[in-house]
């Protein structure tokens, strides 16, 4: 993680590329472990919608 953190700390350093917040070594799968961050976080934000809207209709 510290090569992680002091490429954060580089002057002019903004992206949001998954491999630039990821500290691992040797043939890391990225793709997929983006792919399937994307699908969770869309998935968990629909649930939340559905419990939201639960609340607001009690």
């Amino acid at each position: 993680m510290e090569t992680v953190v002091a490429h954060w700390q580089e002057d002019g350093f903004d992206t949001v590329e998954l491999r630039d917040h990821v500290s691992t070594a040797g043939n890391f799968p990225y793709i997929e472990l983006d792919d399937y961050l994307r699908a969770s976080f869309e998935s968990l934000k629909l649930e939340q919608a559905r419990l939201l809207a639960l609340m607001h209709h009690r």
